[in-house]
Order: structure tokens, then C-alpha cells, then sequence
């Protein structure tokens, strides 16, 4: 049977306190669901029954008065048998408490809460009574964000005679004013503006102003000391939202805001600040949330189109979202406003060289360095754009001098490396990578490129080391197991290199890693393995002369001579460095089947692609077995190139 009271139909209960229940109900005869709050009486309160139940007469006799967009209405209260009630309208939602639990929501949806709170206790004051028990639990927010107040438990008017025993502390502590702790009895609605800045204090740091370890704790400090700077704990805050914050938590209610009403202005007030925006863009920011932090920067600057902060953070986020068109618009606009502002030269500068106008984005590197000149990061940028755009001169200067100057900056050190690297000096460089790994011992770049160094001057100890030691920090670099298989099939380790090129290949599938790992297959005597390889190398780059050439010698030894010459007349479709000597094996797969008339044709093509002098020997060697003069002819070559991968 359906419980009930005073003809409601009773559906559930929503929440429970020591001092009453609140049940989803149902309005009889209608669909209508309402709220319906039943007293219970609570035998360690320290009341009595009857003082008990004259609070609850008094807060469903406040509560029926009230009419406001901001607070839950009440609908009827009275008594069923002994039962005392007060019927609510029922709002879907959550408490401020609850979502405070679950998340920290953006900084202006925070402080719109509060604008609507204090809107609801002005209603109350308007009318003579103070709310006294004002806290994130007792707001409820709907899913369209509108902030309703729910429990008017303690509320009283103004300095009425009091039905609760005087020393019986009213209130949540955390959220009470000084001057209610003492006397609860004789407080104003300027303890409910202390107590909503308790609310926002809390909602926009995460911390309480007044923490404490226990009741006695927390009571010292409300009366005798100052609140926490809310800037140490959320420095994003607009430094006028934290004086405001302030100014509601001082202890004297003379200093603080006057009415709710003054102080929902201000707030109103910060609603308007470009700051609060920025602030929230920077908190988006920082958790890479690009488009919110579009969004905010956006509204900061419609709300201040002179902001050059704002304007640079919008450039910055823009930048992000990856339109350096319209982020290059945003940084001139900056350099407009605020022609020393560095860090803009600096992201314009970042701009043209994504795009590719090296030489603009030179220009404002420079601009950036001739105002900040000991600003590392700019010096680092210019000289790695001088040397994109091939001024290796003018890097090397400019990287070596900051390398000289900042000897303990692993950047700077790196990036000087890089560029020795790149101009063949390559024990330089190893020394750079050296030090640059002293600084930063676990940064996989660095190890790369010292590994690399190493195994280019022979250090093959030294390289084997930093291979694996990059692979313990990053498993799945793909280029460090593909160049430690390499130094390991140069020693005959081929089940350790066999190892690494298959951990190569799954993360990354790699032409050369493939060639190389038919290379391994093929020295242990699995030929069909090989050839799948290499023509896997071919799938992923048809113009890889090694795995063309590999790939035809292995078809050969397969007893496969024609797919042999179907694979090297189509590598000689494209030009490349190893030209002669595609058309130089094509003519011995060609002689091989005894077709002396095109094993001419390929020696010909061979001397007419300019091949290295042993090559052409052995070509000219070739065309006098044949009995054929050697004709010239026209041929194309494929790529070459080693094997391993640098680390340039």
C-alpha cells in the first residue's frame, strides 16, 4: 500500500537528517511531483520536543512568505496526525555541494551561482529574516544552472525573541560569521554575506578560508585569524575578484558588504572583467582544453578589444587549434597594443616559421632577442630557425654562444649538437650530447642522438648503451631498436637483431626496417621470409634502390630470374644515385638467362649513368664477355642510401 500523507502519495525518499526526511510525492489527482518535507524529532539535539517543533512551525511559516525565482517554493505546511509537513515544489538537480564533490565548474559559471545566491538572501533580509545556515548544501542547482535554496532550517527574523536554547551553536561552522558564533541570536543579513563568501571562497580556490583540524580549531580561527590569501591557492583569480572574496570574510561586520545587494553588484561587476575570462582560458589552458580556452578568450576580448593580454591568449589558443592565420592576426594585434611585448615577437615568430616564411619569422625572433636579449628560449628559437633556412653559419654562432652562456641548459646544448651533426663534426656533436645528457639523463632525443654520434665514431659500446638505455624510457622508439639491430647484425648477433627490427616494425612499419630484417631472414637461410620483407620495403617505398636491388638477389638465388628483372626494370623508372648499378645488376639477371641483346642494352645504360670507376670496370668486363659493343642508352635509378638511421 502506497504511504501517504495529508493525500500526498509518497514515491521515495530523496535525502534524510537527523531532524527530517525529504520525500518525492505526488500531488492527488495529477501527475504533478512535489517535495514533501516530514520533521522528525531528533532526541540529541538537546531540545525538547516542543522547542523542536516550534522550529519547524517557524521555518514553514518563513518559507510559506517567500516567493523568489531563487528559492524552492513552499506550497502548504501542517499536520497529518502527528505528523508535521511542508509540501515543496520538487526541483530536479544536485547540490552546490555535490558538484563541488564531483568537479570544479569554469569561474564564471561559479560566480553567476553567486550572483543568483545573493539575489535569493536579499529576498530574505527584504523581509526582515536572516538565512543563518547558508552553505553549498543547502543550494540546489538544476541542470539549466538555475540555483535554488532549499532549507530555511535556522532562518529567523532579525532579532526576534529566540525559541532555541541560547547556547546551542546554530549553523555550519565552516560557513558561520565571527559574530554569529558568539551570539547567534543577534545577527543581521551581513552574516549571510560572510557566509556566501565562504561559498565562493571555496568553490573557486577548492580550500576553505578558515580550515581547520577540528571544531575548536576552526572556531579559533574564524574569530581571531585572517583568512588565506585565495591567490595562494588559485593564482588564475582576477586580483579584484580576491580583494572582493576578502572583503566579505572580514570579522567585523561594519567592514564587509553592507546588504547581498552590494555585493551581487560587484560581482555582477567581475562578470564583466575580462580577467575573469582569461583567468578561465589559462585554466583550460593548462589542462589542454583548446577550444573552452578559445571560447573564453574570446569573451575577454569582446569585453576589452584593447587587452593585449587577452588578444595574446586568444593568438595562443588559435595557434593550438592549428589556424596560425588568424593566431598571427591576434599576435599583430598584441605587438599593436604593446609594441615590448615579447612574448608575442616570440609566437609571431613561431607562426611564420610553421607556415614557412623563415625570413619573417626570423625578423621577429630578432625583435624579441634586441628587447629581452637574456631570454635563452628566444636566443634558441632564432638560432634554429637561422638554420632551417639554411644560414648554418648564423646558427652556429648564435646556438654556440648560448651554448658557451648557459653550459647547464640541456637545450641549448642538444640544439648546438644537432647542428655540429648536421656539418659533420661529429665528435663535437658527441660531446654536446654528452653534456646534454648529463642534464638530462632520461630525455629520449638526447640518448638518440648521443647513441647515434657513438655509433658513427665506432663507439659501439658506448651506442649500445644508450640505445637501450632509450628504449627502457621510451619502449616503442621505433628508429633506436631499428639502429641498435643494426649495430648488432654488424657483430653477428642476428637473433638480437632479428628481436629488435620485429619490435621496429610494430611500431612504426618502416621501409628500411624491413629491408634490414630480409637482410637477417636471408643470412639464416630464409629466403621466401626475406623476399616477403623486402617487398614489404618496396610496398612502403618503391623508390628504396637498397630493397630493390636486395630484393632482386634474393628472387635470383630462388631460381626466380624473370620476377628478378620485372623488380629492377622497375627501380630504373626513377632516377637515383645508384642508377649505374641497378642497370649493371640488370644486365647479369639479363646474361643469366642467356639474353646477351638486352644484357647489352643494360651494360650501356650502365656506363651512360656515370658509375664510380670499379663499377664501370666490371661493366666494361661484362660487355666484353658479351662480344657486344657497349652502347650508350638512357636508364634511371632509385634512391640509395644506408641502411641504419642517424640520428641527424
Amino acid at each position: 500500500m502506497t504511504e501517504r500523507i495529508a493525500g500526498y502519495d509518497l514515491i521515495s525518499e530523496i535525502a534524510r537528517t537527523a531532524s527530517g526526511r525529504i520525500l518525492l510525492a505526488q500531488s492527488p489527482g495529477s501527475q504533478q511531483l512535489l517535495a514533501v518535507k516530514e520533521m522528525l524529532l531528533e532526541p540529541e539535539s538537546g531540545l525538547s520536543d516542543e522547542e523542536q517543533i516550534a522550529r519547524f512551525k517557524r521555518e514553514t511559516d518563513i518559507h510559506l512568505q517567500l516567493s523568489h525565482a531563487n528559492i524552492v517554493k513552499a506550497v502548504e505546511a501542517g499536520m497529518d496526525g502527528d505528523r508535521h509537513f511542508l509540501v515543496m515544489e520538487y526541483q530536479p538537480g544536485h547540490t552546490w555541494r555535490d558538484i563541488m564533490d564531483r568537479e570544479r565548474p569554469p569561474l564564471p559559471q561559479i560566480l553567476e551561482w553567486g550572483l543568483q545566491l545573493c539575489h535569493a538572501l536579499q529576498a530574505l533580509h527584504d523581509i526582515g529574516v536572516v538565512h543563518r545556515d547558508v552553505k553549498p548544501a543547502n543550494c540546489l542547482i538544476s541542470p539549466a544552472g538555475q540555483l535554488k535554496i532549499i532549507d530555511f532550517g535556522m532562518a529567523r527574523r532579525a532579532f526576534a525573541p529566540g525559541i532555541t536554547q541560547s547556547k546551542m551553536m546554530l549553523g555550519t561552522l565552516n560557513y558561520m560569521s565571527p559574530e554569529q558564533l558568539l551570539d547567534a541570536t543577534s545577527v543581521d543579513g551581513r552574516a549571510d554575506v560572510f557566509a556566501v563568501g565562504v561559498v565562493l571562497f571555496k568553490a573557486l580556490t577548492g580550500e576553505l578560508p578558515f580550515p581547520g583540524a577540528s571544531p575548536t580549531d576552526v572556531a579559533h580561527r574564524l574569530l581571531y585569524a585572517e583568512p588565506t590569501d585565495p591567490l595562494k591557492l588559485n593564482p588564475h583569480l582576477p586580483k579584484s575578484l580576491a580583494e572582493r572574496l576578502l572583503k566579505c570574510l572580514a570579522k567585523d561586520p561594519d567592514y564587509r558588504y553592507l546588504s547581498a545587494d552590494s555585493f551581487a553588484r560587484d560581482i555582477e561587476a567581475e562578470l564583466g572583467n575580462p580577467q575573469l575570462f582569461i583567468a578561465q582560458g589559462r585554466i583550460h589552458s593548462e589542462q589542454s582544453e583548446w577550444k573552452d580556452a578559445n571560447h573564453c578568450f574570446q569573451q575577454a576580448v569582446s569585453l576589452d578589444t584593447s587587452s593585449a593580454l587577452a588578444w595574446f591568449h586568444l593568438g595562443q589558443s588559435l595557434q593550438e587549434l592549428g589556424q596560425p592565420d588568424p593566431a598571427s592576426e591576434c599576435f599583430l594585434k598584441v605587438v599593436h597594443l604593446d609594441s615590448a611585448h615579447v612574448p608575442s615577437f616570440r609566437s609571431l615568430g613561431a607562426s611564420y616559421r610553421a607556415s614557412g616564411n623563415l625570413q619573417a619569422a626570423i625578423k621577429m625572433y630578432q625583435r624579441a632577442w634586441v628587447l629581452e636579449p637574456s631570454n635563452r628560449e628566444t636566443c634558441l628559437a632564432l638560432g634554429m630557425t637561422y638554420r632551417a633556412d639554411g644560414m648554418n653559419a648564423e646558427a652556429l654562432e648564435q646556438l654556440q654562444i648560448l651554448a658557451e652562456q648557459n653550459p647547464d641548459w640541456a637545450p641549448a646544448r642538444l640544439e648546438f649538437g644537432r647542428l655540429l651533426y648536421a656539418g659533420d663534426q661529429v665528435e663535437r656533436a658527441r660531446t654536446e650530447f654528452a653534456a646534454a645528457r648529463r642534464l638530462m639523463p632520461k630525455d629520449p632525443d638526447t640518448l638518440f642522438n648521443l647513441a647515434s654520434a657513438s655509433h658513427e665514431l665506432g663507439m659501439l659500446a658506448d651506442a649500445e648503451e644508450a640505445y637501450e638505455q632509450l628504449l627502457v624510457v621510451m619502449p616503442e622508439h621505433a628508429k633506436a631498436h631499428h639502429n641498435l639491430a643494426y649495430l648488432w647484425l654488424a657483430q653477428d648477433r642476428l637473433a638480437e637483431a632479428e628481436e629488435h627490427l620485429v619490435a621496429a616494425i610494430s611500431h612504426a612499419p618502416w621501409a628500411p626496417s624491413f629491408l634490414l630484417l630480409g637482410s637477417v631472414l636471408e643470412r639464416t637461410g630464409r629466403l621466401q621470409e626475406a623476399i616477403a620483407h623486402y617487398r614489404q620495403a618496396l610496398e612502403l617505398d618503391p623508390r628504396n634502390s637498397d630493397a630493390s636491388i636486395a630484393m632482386a638477389h634474393a628472387l635470383q638465388r630462388n631460381y626466380q630470374p624473370n620476377a628478378a628483372i620485372d623488380v629492377l626494370n622497375r627501380a630504373t623508372e626513377s632516377a637515383g644515385p645508384r642508377t649505374a648499378e641497378i642497370h649493371f645488376q640488370l644486365a647479369l639477371a639479363y646474361r643469366i638467362k642467356g639474353e646477351d641483346v638486352e644484357a647489352g642494352g643494360a651494360i650501356a645504360n650502365c656506363l651512360a649513368s656515370s658509375p664510380d670507376p670499379e663499377l664501370k670496370a666490371h661493366a666494361v668486363a661484362l660487355a666484353g664477355q658479351l662480344n657486344l659493343p657497349a652502347r650508350r642508352g638512357s636508364g634511371r635509378g632509385l634512391l640509395g642510401g644506408r641502411r641504419a638511421s642517424g640520428g641527424r
